[in-house]
């Protein structure tokens, strides 16, 4: 059988690690037109295994929800921000058992090489600086990529399935500007349908930059408008810079004027000092990680109703006769 040339993609067994609905039109795929496996492998009748351990997209997440409904994590702020590095740090954190601080345990990923593709720079190695995880960039996709873990929550004795969203900070420029705009799908999606929503707040960019301080107040603008109640969060990125706190308490106030049931956590990823003994970057994570874990989708609130009868099964058919 015809197997593809990129290194780590194992079509046709799974899908195409770059994404490709048929194989014929990855650049990686054989080329030989006569191939019989060319043409079966474009029969929509078949079922190939449902992930490739990339990060997901929109049609992965139906694999995903028919286990249970996952929880998605909508990181939402401008290009730069620390919202890949933020991400990375997290998986790094849960790889090596970071999650029993907060009673719960990893228990998988639908996901993993698109967890390693941006934690891979974050980790220490004999001889190589520090460096982040590469810009997200913007292109042609209308949906963010969707980086899956299981967590077990040992009070509950139960598993939760998450999705964070790793997306341009573009797309969001563009959204707050205009909802509307093609260029602006892929966001509208992610806000559309987070459950928790994390405000990425630069601080070094927001203090230093009115432009990225008036781009911030038309952002958390437009969040404000579309959050409709769900638990959202002010996440100040790049604590261990010092920055000047006037403009940095301006910029909050504001937040909390239009967002006042606003939560605000700090991180940061690197380490102060090779002294820091209260390990202050792992806890700012965790203690964020934390607070999403615990938050609950919104409940349904019905109507009140005054029907007294021996069969309230079917009270919404009960009418009074004059």
């Amino acid at each position: 059988m015809t197997k593809c040339k990129e290194p780590g993609c194992n079509a046709p067994d799974t899908k195409c690690s770059f994404g490709e609905t048929h194989l014929s039109d990855c650049k990686y795929w054989p080329s030989d037109s006569n191939s019989e496996e060319n043409i079966v492998i474009d029969d929509e009748s078949e079922v190939l295994l449902p992930w490739t351990s990339m990060a997901l997209g929109l049609t992965d997440v139906e694999f995903i929800s028919g286990c249970s409904k996952p929880k998605i994590i909508g990181v939402i702020g401008a290009e730069n921000a620390g919202k890949t590095s933020m991400l990375a740090a997290w998986y790094l954190l849960m790889s090596k058992g970071g999650l029993s601080q907060i009673e719960k345990r990893f228990a998988g990923s639908y996901s993993l090489i698109g967890w390693e593709a941006i934690a891979n720079n974050l980790r220490w190695e004999p001889g190589r600086p520090l460096c982040f995880p590469p810009h997200t960039p913007s292109s042609f996709r209308r949906s963010p990529g969707l980086l899956h873990t299981a967590i077990y929550s040992q009070a509950e004795d139960i598993i939760q399935h998450y999705l964070f969203a790793d997306s341009p900070g573009e797309w969001f420029g563009k959204w707050a500007v205009n909802t509307e705009s093609p260029e602006a799908e892929g966001a509208s999606w992610l806000v559309n349908n987070a459950n928790v929503l994390l405000l990425i707040a630069d601080r070094d960019a927001i203090s230093k930059s009115g432009r990225a301080r008036s781009d911030f107040k038309l952002l958390t603008r437009r969040l404000n408008v579309e959050s409709k109640g769900r638990p959202i969060a002010l996440v100040w990125t790049k604590a261990d810079i010092v920055e000047d706190e006037t403009v940095i308490d301006g910029i909050r106030d504001f937040v909390l004027s239009i967002l006042p049931q606003i939560n605000e956590f700090h991180i940061q990823v690197q380490i102060n000092s090779e002294s820091d003994t209260d390990n202050i970057a792992e806890n700012g994570l965790l203690i964020l990680l934390k607070w999403i874990l615990k938050q609950n989708s919104l409940k349904v609130s019905l109507p009140e109703y005054d029907y007294v009868g021996p069969d309230p099964f079917f009270m919404i058919q009960h009418k009074d006769v004059t």
